[in-house]
């Protein structure tokens, strides 16, 4: 059960009673330095040390703003002890050129925030009734056999692709499509402060109920492609951090997993009938120079994905030389093309853009059968309570037939 009752008694203290080691727990698991909860609390360097050390009660209101910084409910702090987590996922970047890689206090908070939310959709779920409909692990075979059964059970046509507007149509109809198949995709920042590139692309936990996590600060493109990237992931069972299509040397020094995810994404998303059959595409096939940028780009806008997929997928269904390949691939600038605007949200809009028709659909299920309150589900969603309505709203419209 969800500890409603405690936490509405929690809300009506002025302090709180914490066990200190959880605190401190709460901060090292994040990855946020004493300045950093200093900052955000807005109080002492002392008046810190004193509720890690126990010697004081810290007030709710910093509290609120510790769960926030961390990346944990406010439940957490409810605790006696430490709570027991699972293994965060195998962190990839170090076969992308990253030298032992460690959480930022961002990719940390995203993957507390993550974890949380996964075990409120399994506690919900087991409360509402509501089976778990994904089907796993696969075997890690053939990658464009098993892409070709899964977009066959998730049930999207390569006509319906091609009348998609833009990138962030697709993006949005491959969202609702891989949630129809049980998994929760969210959508998370996890750029560090001060960087231009973000430095983790996606990450799958691929325990019951699977979520995906998916940079929200990332390009169109590349969250398209990392959201299917991820699909294979939670099929094989193992989550990951990915930094997936990130240029040659990652491409060629990943491991076989992610050798295995990224063709399972390609041949999900531009499938080899259709290349094969495509006009562009055969012209480019049978040219003995590289295409410029303005024709692969309107190949690419075609599956809308970015041009990398679509070259790679040349290559890999032989369309291409590994020469050609090879010399266009070295004179790219890898650093993806710019998504289009999108412009100001709504709170309903922001709400689905953010957690997903999915989650939201479940906690405002269970918010309807009492299972737990309005106040609640502003809190796990991310919005004021008296937003409810618009939230409803907006995910009427989204899920209407």
């Amino acid at each position: 059960m969800l500890p409603v009752a405690r936490l509405a008694a929690m809300t009506a203290a002025a302090s709180v009673k914490v066990t200190p080691d959880v605190l401190v727990w709460a901060r090292e698991h994040s990855a946020a330095s004493l300045d950093e909860a200093v900052a955000r609390t807005k109080h002492e360097l002392a008046e810190v040390l004193d509720w890690e050390a126990g010697k004081a009660d810290p007030p709710l209101t910093a509290l609120r703003e510790l769960a926030n910084l961390y990346g944990v409910p406010l439940t957490v702090f409810m605790l006696d002890a430490r709570p027991k987590v699972q293994p965060r996922p195998v962190d990839m970047r170090a076969f992308a050129g990253v030298t032992k890689p460690e959480p930022s206090l961002e990719l940390a908070k995203a993957l507390n925030r993550a974890a949380a939310l996964q075990t409120l959709a399994h506690d919900l779920m087991e409360e509402l009734g509501i089976p778990t409909t994904v089907t796993g692990p696969a075997d890690q075979g053939d990658a464009e056999q098993l892409a070709a059964t899964q977009r066959a059970l998730v049930g999207v046509s390569l006509e319906t692709q091609r009348k998609w507007k833009d990138e962030r149509h697709a993006l949005r109809e491959w969202r609702a499509a891989i949630e129809r198949r049980g998994v929760f995709v969210i959508q998370l920042s996890m750029k560090k402060a001060g960087s231009r590139k973000a430095d983790v692309k996606a990450f799958s936990l691929s325990q019951q109920p699977p979520l995906i996590v998916l940079n929200q600060s990332d390009f169109v493109r590349s969250r398209v492609f990392s959201l299917i990237h991820e699909y294979a992931h939670v099929l094989l069972g193992t989550g990951a951090i990915c930094l997936p299509g990130s240029g040659r040397r990652a491409m060629e020094q990943s491991p076989a997993v992610e050798v295995f995810c990224n063709r399972f994404a390609g041949a999900f998303l531009v499938p080899g009938d259709a290349l094969k059959a495509d006009a562009l595409a055969t012209q480019i096939s049978k040219s003995r120079k590289a295409p410029d940028d303005a024709t692969l780009e309107k190949l690419a806008r075609r599956f809308h994905v970015s041009w990398a997929v679509v070259w790679y997928r040349l290559r890999h269904l032989d369309m291409i030389s590994q020469a050609m390949f090879a010399k266009k691939w070295e004179d790219w600038d890898w650093y993806p093309m710019p998504g289009e605007g999108g412009g100001g949200m709504t709170h309903g809009e922001r709400v689905m853009a953010t957690y997903g028709t999915s989650l939201a659909s479940l906690v405002l299920d269970a918010s309807a059968r009492n299972i737990v309150t309005t106040a609640d589900v502003g809190q796990y969603l991310s919005f004021p309570a008296w937003r409810y309505a618009d939230v409803e709203t907006e995910l009427s419209i989204r899920t209407a037939v």
